[in-house]
């Protein structure tokens, strides 16, 4: 599985046509913006009418958003209060939550999120000067049974150290800077391990 998230920003008609070209080899977007609800409903109404698949936006935290879109995935942040009822809610979304160590892990188990986002993993500029998680505390979360995707600092060549209990990747980065070639190739690596 690879997930893609945006950058922390507002949303423009240049990263459509971005997401448009990585849209073949992720299975997820996540859009995490600081844009209101009626300004994220445009980007995705105007994302969808220009071939970014419904189906693979993942809003975040967003229900009114989901909603309105017709979206079938919701990404939350860790521990978030939405995640004890979601699936009582919208049985049939896909819910994913970030985490960042194996009680927030544990926590997603419990509520049946689909799958977590565990990091970070290496170094990332997303996360100066913290030290990543250890391998205790990530073979921990991997023993535990929910599909577990590896966050922070991946790239082509971090990618190739992940364990492949991890069942796929994510980033911001990666899916900004790595070239169609790159995302193809990471994408089969990974579809055909899991």
């Amino acid at each position: 599985m690879l997930v893609a998230i945006t950058q922390y920003k507002h949303l423009t008609h240049a990263d459509i046509v971005h997401y448009q070209r990585v849209m073949p080899y992720i299975d997820y977007l996540i859009v995490r913006t600081p844009m209101t609800s009626t300004e994220l409903i445009a980007w995705i109404q105007l994302a969808i009418t220009y071939g970014i698949s419904r189906s693979k936006i993942a809003i975040h935290s967003d229900i009114y958003v989901l909603e309105q879109c017709g979206l079938s995935a919701i990404h939350f942040s860790e521990r978030a209060r939405e995640i004890q009822t979601i699936k009582k809610k919208f049985p049939n979304v896909v819910v994913s939550m970030s985490t960042h160590n194996v009680d927030s892990a544990q926590f997603a188990l419990q509520h049946h999120v689909d799958y977590i986002l565990f990091g970070h993993i290496f170094p990332t500029s997303s996360k100066p000067g913290q030290i990543p998680r250890k391998n205790k505390e990530i073979q921990a979360v991997l023993a535990l049974p929910i599909p577990v995707v590896a966050l922070g600092g991946i790239n082509e060549n971090t990618a190739q150290q992940l364990s492949t209990e991890f069942y796929g990747i994510s980033g911001i980065n990666l899916f900004l800077e790595a070239s169609q070639l790159t995302l193809k190739t990471l994408s089969e690596v990974w579809r055909n391990h899991v």
